[in-house]
């Protein structure tokens, strides 16, 4: 009996820890679970070796058209676990023998289009890792030169097995960004765009790479981006709508570190980006895209959209964005429904979220300061009617007298001393956590 007791309390528990974690759980989460659980899944086949189980499942992904509830392409989540395979470290051997196991897959299986593109995809992502995540300006020289090995390396196997390869859209969204990290013209890399679109027209992908090879900081303009725009509307208007231009935005916005100003650049306006995002979500009610547009609201300053939008949430949201962080979406809440500016907002909450850890050293030095000051006073000589009190002081050639030495002068500067570098300190904690 007491055994079952037992058992029926911890049955009541693990019930109760899974109703807390469902109402906790940010809704939206099951998206980013779901594109964890791909790449992770591609990363690990590829670390033991297991090229034929890898090529069955992106034949399957491929052959089924699966997209996540969110619309994402899962071929593409997929693929994009491979560079996991490798290493941030261009020159860590993980990448060898990762090039030596696409290779030898490729010529044991001759017909697989998924060899072609998986070949291709590890060369470039190697290149991608040299190259770094910054301006061409800052590679470092010794970079420079595998880098572009890399890249031509790419462009041959896609050249090579071009019939075989093509039967997968990722062979395409491959070649984008090679002609990119090549240096191509806008308008090369345009026209190929087009040839891809005529193929595969609602491969998000595809778009992602011509999209961000034709912003003016690349090779491109708001000219050519406008054509391409009008390229991509027309190619999935009939099946489609106007999803394609939302999801391009926002592509755009999460991967640029001033999404406002780019996209300002290139054209992009309010109105058709939402109207884009609410037919995404008649398409894919998910509140992961929810998330998206609720951010993007924020961002662009759209307070009654974001007040609308945000009422639509239910639940914790996830962050979709590295400019949709939890403390972001605090701002935004206080921003459009409480009037707060911002920057105010942040500076309160970044005092209010400091840890007293750090300032242990100064307090302490502090205490140690004033303990000294109070066993000096103590224990120290009566005072002479002069206004001081004697000390000893070494005088050159005359050993140690006592000489009248004003020591109180000396305790308010140590206790200055002592309070600035206090004040320094927390000036220097609240700029660095502030300003980051």
């Amino acid at each position: 009996m007491t055994s079952c007791r037992v058992r029926d309390r911890a049955l009541r528990i693990a019930t109760l820890a899974i109703l807390v974690f469902a109402v906790c759980r940010p809704v939206g989460a099951a998206e980013l679970d779901l594109e964890e659980s791909l790449k992770s899944q591609a990363a690990a086949l590829l670390r033991a070796g297991d090229f034929a189980q890898f090529d069955t499942v992106a034949t399957r992904l491929r052959d089924g058209s699966e997209r996540t509830p969110a619309g994402t392409w899962k071929l593409s989540m997929f693929y994009s676990g491979i560079w996991r395979a490798g290493s941030r470290d261009p020159n860590d051997p993980a990448w060898t023998r990762l090039e030596a196991g696409a290779e030898r897959y490729l010529a044991e299986h001759p017909s697989s289009p998924t060899a072609v593109v998986l070949e291709a995809k590890v060369l470039i992502e190697h290149a991608a890792v040299y190259r770094g995540d910054g301006y061409g300006s800052q590679v470092p020289q010794s970079h420079r030169a595998p880098f572009r090995s890399y890249v031509a390396a790419t462009l041959r196997v896609l050249d090579r097995d071009r019939e075989l390869g093509s039967a997968d859209p990722e062979w395409y969204a491959i070649y984008v960004w090679a002609l990119n990290l090549r240096d191509a013209p806008g308008q090369e890399i345009l026209a190929f765009t087009r040839e891809a679109l005529e193929r595969y027209p609602q491969y998000d992908p595809i778009h992602y790479r011509a999209a961000r090879a034709l912003l003016p900081k690349w090779h491109g303009s708001k000219a050519l981006m406008q054509q391409y725009l009008a390229l991509a509307l027309d190619r999935t208007r009939a099946s489609e709508g106007t999803q394609i231009y939302g999801r391009v935005m926002f592509n755009l916005a999460r991967n640029s570190d001033r999404p406002l100003e780019e996209l300002t650049e290139i054209g992009a306006q309010w109105a058709p980006f939402k109207a884009s995002y609410e037919e995404i979500l008649r398409a894919y009610p998910d509140p992961y895209n929810l998330g998206a547009l609720r951010a993007m609201a924020c961002l662009a300053g759209k307070k009654d959209d974001y007040k609308s939008i945000t009422q639509r949430v239910s639940g914790p949201a996830p962050s979709v964005a590295w400019f949709d962080t939890a403390q972001k979406q605090r701002d935004c809440d206080d921003w459009a429904f409480r009037n707060k500016s911002f920057s105010a907002d942040r500076l309160i909450e970044r005092i209010r979220g400091l840890t007293p850890a750090p300032l242990i050293p100064a307090v302490v030095a502090l205490v140690i300061g004033l303990l000294q000051l109070l066993r000096r006073r103590k224990g120290s000589p009566a005072d002479t009617g002069t206004g001081t009190v004697p000390a000893t002081k070494p005088i050159e050639g005359m050993g140690e007298i006592g000489v009248p030495v004003d020591q109180s002068h000396a305790f308010k500067q140590l206790l200055l001393i002592l309070a600035a570098g206090i004040v320094a300190f927390i000036g220097a904690w609240l700029a660095f956590h502030f300003l980051r």
